[in-house]
């Protein structure tokens, strides 16, 4: 393997392992916090009603 793809690859495994980090530790903060208000947090992130940017 050439050295330019290996760092290619090392730097990919470095942003998924970034990006679970951040989704695990939010899901800790909505434990932490209880269920009171997180739940509305919910519904703006992942519904795809709400036509974000994100599909």
């Amino acid at each position: 393997m050439r050295k330019g793809s290996f760092v290619i690859a090392a730097l990919l495994v470095l942003l998924i392992s970034m990006i679970i980090l951040s989704h695990v530790g939010q899901l800790v903060r909505m434990r932490t916090n209880g269920f009171s208000f997180p739940q509305k947090e919910i519904v703006i992130n992942y519904a795809p009603s709400s036509g974000g940017g994100i599909p």
